[in-house]
């Protein structure tokens, strides 16, 4: 019997306080049958708290608010330009960085330890036996530039000479805290904020292994959180009692051996009080590593009675062993899915399929030869990488791209809430300033007109509708009487006599992007009966001088009108960037003109 954890006297006090008992509720503290103190910590609320701080901040990121950011890149005109593109690379980094770790740290905090006592699932558990060295450490997934755009490999975009992109995948399974920390692939955020990541070896047994029975382990005393995987128990020194305990209880044990003495002892207590067929052993951490794989065998053949294959470090993959009634082992080489899989599933390992044989058996029965590994060398192999790489590409990408586009389609909604109905027709498009830093949106449905001199910047004409004139200079000019300068102006280009009366009808004052600017309406009758409405914005500062000119007849109807003022509405200056005499951006999947 696993006894229930007991509380100290200092708890106990501390339980009867307010304060106290809140901070023992956010940071649950797990006791052994000594009353020996665990550390670790959790908190659901708290994790979760962490992890919609994370994605909040990796939508900050993906904003145009890391704009101004485009003048210090390597390709940028600016004379602050970071001219070293593996340091630019390194700023993208670290600013990126606290997504990942808040997203894995509330991953931790919201893992949940096991008491003990969990009654929720009756299946006969599964066993993880690892050294507590191999914690976060060991990955089954592999390495390269198609694991890399799958946000597999923890390195982004991992290269050997003598394995690349269009090769099988290559192997090397020791991972970093840094990786684990720092890696902000977005499907491997998304496997982060839902508490399916399977970074390491452990996360991705556990996962398979839920299918048959909960799985548990024995947690280390000094972790500040549950560290990903199996379900941790955290005892004291009694620790083999409670080994003992769930070795003879265990429907199967799935060891990742290692050398420290501890893992010694625990093999050759499942030798003792186990069946040989119901034992798996993970040997990932000894890929590539004859000397320390020479060592494991001695002590595996010493303790256990068994004789482990040779060839195991000389392969290229993961390999798992078998036995029968009489230890002898069979060696299973790791299989991955297809690489067209890997980037919707962010997970290159096929442990289904490589481990069959062993679930066959698992209760004694009979049990099939090791499989094949998939995808090792196949023909299809490539074009499957192309296609899977082609395909990371777009989900790496798809995040910051919908994003802006969200942020763009509801800053329309807020400033021009009447397109909301749909009476624009057209798709906009986005001019920005020569000689003063402004831009302005104005619909594809208004032509643009070429030919036009300093210091007119922009001019656009809509049939039926009437025009827009937008007029720039990099010199402070004087705008308090703008209402009669532009009827005098007016006067004196027409020359043929068209107008019949002009008048000012409205002078006011107006607030964009926290600069006055000046907003008159002149009203135009012309001798044909028809009349004119000019719509006038103007700023003038130290910065320059800019005017945007939209004029309209009378007879148009109330959504023309709107969309008129929809213009002048989009009107945004941006002082604090350095800009370039570029003029179109495209805001949407029209083509430019």
């Amino acid at each position: 019997m696993i006894a229930e954890p007991v509380r100290s006297e200092q708890a106990e006090s501390l339980w009867t306080m307010p304060l106290g008992g809140l901070i023992l509720r956010v940071f649950r503290r797990n006791r052994s049958n000594n009353a020996r103190q665990c550390r670790t910590r959790h908190s659901f609320v708290l994790g979760t708290v962490c992890k919609l701080i994370g994605v909040a901040y990796f939508i900050a990121v993906n904003s145009p608010l890391m704009e101004p950011l485009e003048d210090l890149s390597p390709w940028s005109k600016s004379e602050f330009k970071i001219k070293d593109h593996n340091a630019w690379y390194n700023l993208w980094v670290l600013i990126y960085a606290p997504a990942p770790a808040l997203l894995y740290l509330g991953y931790r905090l919201s893992l949940r330890p096991w008491d003990g006592r969990s009654i929720h699932d009756t299946r006969r558990p599964i066993l993880f036996l690892r050294p507590f060295s191999d914690d976060a450490s060991t990955t089954l997934q592999p390495n390269g530039y198609l694991a890399s755009l799958s946000g597999i490999d923890r390195t982004p975009f991992s290269y050997s000479s003598s394995q690349g992109f269009w090769k099988t995948p290559f192997y090397d399974a020791r991972t970093t805290a840094s990786h684990l920390w720092m890696s902000c692939h977005p499907m491997r955020l998304i496997r982060l904020l839902f508490n399916k990541a399977i970074d390491t070896s452990e996360e991705s047994l556990a996962a398979f292994f839920r299918t048959y029975g909960p799985v548990r382990a024995i947690g280390r005393p000094s972790e500040f959180a549950p560290m990903p995987g199996a379900d941790r128990l955290y005892v004291g020194d009694d620790w083999k009692s409670y080994v003992e305990h769930m070795i003879r209880t265990s429907q199967m044990i799935v060891i990742q051996p290692g050398l420290s003495e501890g893992v010694a002892w625990e093999l050759e207590q499942v030798q003792i009080l186990s069946q040989p067929f119901r034992v798996l052993f993970c040997l990932v951490g000894f890929v590539k590593k004859p000397g320390a794989f020479d060592e494991l065998r001695i002590a595996i053949k010493k303790s256990m009675g068994a004789d482990l294959p040779r060839s195991i470090p000389f392969t290229n993959r993961p390999c798992f062993v078998t036995f029968n009634e009489n230890w002898d082992a069979s060696l299973h080489q790791l299989s991955y899915r297809n690489p067209l899989l890997w980037p919707f599933l962010g997970d290159a390992v096929d442990l289904r399929y490589t481990l069959e044989p062993f679930i066959q058996g698992a209760h004694g029965g009979e049990r099939e030869p090791p499989r094949d590994p998939r995808w090792n060398n196949s023909f299809a192999y490539l074009p499957m990488s192309i296609i899977g790489g082609t395909i990371g590409v777009i989900l790496l990408a798809l995040p910051a791209i919908l994003i802006e586009y969200s942020i763009t389609y509801f800053d329309s909604i807020i400033r021009h809430p009447q397109q909301v109905g749909g009476f624009i027709q057209s798709n906009l498009r986005l001019y920005s300033g020569i000689a003063f830093p402004y831009s302005v949106e104005v619909p594809e449905s208004w032509l643009p007109v070429g030919g036009q001199k300093v210091p007119i910047e922009h001019q656009f004409v809509k049939n039926g509708v009437g025009s827009i004139r937008i007029v720039a200079s990099s010199e402070y000019e004087d705008i308090a009487n703008l209402g009669e300068v532009l009827l005098a102006a007016e006067k004196s280009n027409d020359v043929e006599g068209v107008i019949q009366s002009s008048a000012v009808e409205s002078s006011t004052h107006r607030i964009v992007n926290g600069r006055q600017c000046t907003e008159v309406v002149l009203k135009f009758q012309l001798k044909s009966k028809s009349g004119i409405t000019s719509h006038v914005l103007s700023y003038s500062g130290t910065e320059g001088m800019m005017l945007i000119n939209v004029s309209y007849v009378s007879t148009i109807g109330e959504e023309q009108i709107q969309e008129c003022e929809s213009i002048l509405s989009s009107l945004r200056f941006n002082f604090k960037r350095a800009f370039e005499p570029v003029i179109v951006y495209p805001k949407s999947e029209g083509k430019s003109k």
